[in-house]
């Protein structure tokens, strides 16, 4: 991915959380993101992927300053969003919005459908009158698949992807350049999965839409993505163009990844060798020193110890952050 090209920036972020510590006082730091840098060219979707724990979702909420970072930079369009007071954030966010993971729990019980998806319009179009803002209300129920009827309808009257449909409408009612995806199918049927990825590709070519697709789902990103950046404990493991990295993974930690994930083929799922990673997820409160996978990657030796490996270009775009990532088998 190109600077120049580049519609999100986004360098060295970091964002720690600080929690009480023994029964006595003091304080704990939680290291959730460290060093994260990656760009996004646009019209391009980048998948961001890793166990829960990882930090991906903290990673979609600092971007877009829902939360805010210990350090590192975050430019959209070249503007650094973390030089804007609150006001000019409030109305950049009309560039950057985000679909949730619960659909159900991301809309207001007390508001229409209509009412929910207009809310974008009332704060970045203020011009517009009442009927205007119906009728671009009503545009974009149909592209996402709902019927003008459900206009005047609650929230609780409908399912888990209607509903996703409505978050999907008002995110993209006010026609952002950058839309963050927080696990959007997670919480669906596999079939109703399906249709919303679907729904997002069409809408991504449709707006010419600029992604960040955070799953756990392997598979969902296989099919959605262009390139795919792997997190653990906050930390950037390798990042690729989708086919590098599924067919050609340099860190263990991808490749433990890959080999979890389903096949639709049940032969190759038979023959295929299954990688299991030992232990558990080391605690964010005391982070292995060195290469924080090292405590549980089948190749960790000496020097993993002793020095943090850097993210590293290995092959174009295909970047990996292993000490011996060309030496393993």
């Amino acid at each position: 991915m190109k600077k120049d090209k580049a519609l999100l920036e986004v360098s060295n972020l970091s964002k720690e959380f600080f929690i009480p510590g023994s029964l006595f006082g003091g304080m704990q730091t939680i290291s959730a993101l460290s060093d994260v840098s990656f760009n996004v060219d646009r019209g391009k979707t980048l998948a961001i992927v890793g166990e829960s724990g990882s930090g991906k979702s903290t990673l979609g909420r600092c971007i877009l300053r829902l939360l805010e970072p210990s350090g590192g930079d975050v430019r959209l369009a070249q503007k650094n969003l973390g030089a804007l007071d609150s006001e000019a954030l409030r109305m950049q966010r009309r560039e950057m919005q985000i679909i949730f993971q619960d659909p159900i729990a991301s809309l207001d019980p007390r508001m229409t459908v209509g009412q929910i998806i207009a809310e974008p319009l009332t704060i970045f179009e203020k011009q517009l009158s009442k009927a205007e803002r119906s009728e671009k209300v009503r545009a974009i129920m149909t592209t996402v698949g709902l019927t003008p009827e459900m206009f005047n309808r609650y929230p609780h009257e409908f399912s888990g992807g209607q509903a996703q449909r409505i978050g999907i409408a008002r995110a993209l009612v006010s026609r952002p350049d950058l839309l963050v995806c927080d696990e959007p199918v997670s919480a669906l049927d596999v079939s109703i999965q399906a249709q919303i990825i679907n729904l997002l590709i069409g809408l991504k070519q449709q707006f010419a839409l600029t992604m960040l697709f955070i799953s756990h789902d392997l598979s969902v990103v296989r099919h959605i993505a262009d390139h795919v950046l792997v997190l653990y404990l906050g930390r950037v493991m390798e990042i690729a163009p989708k086919g590098q990295l599924f067919t050609n993974p340099m860190h263990p930690y991808t490749r433990a990844l890959l080999s979890a994930a389903p096949v639709p083929n049940p032969k190759l799922a038979r023959e295929r060798e299954r990688i299991k990673l030992k232990g558990d997820v080391p605690s964010p409160l005391n982070p292995p020193s060195g290469c924080v996978f090292r405590t549980r990657c089948p190749f960790s030796r000496h020097e993993c110890a002793a020095t943090r490996p850097q993210l590293r270009p290995l092959d174009g775009e295909h970047s990996v952050a292993c000490h011996f990532a060309e030496s393993l088998e």
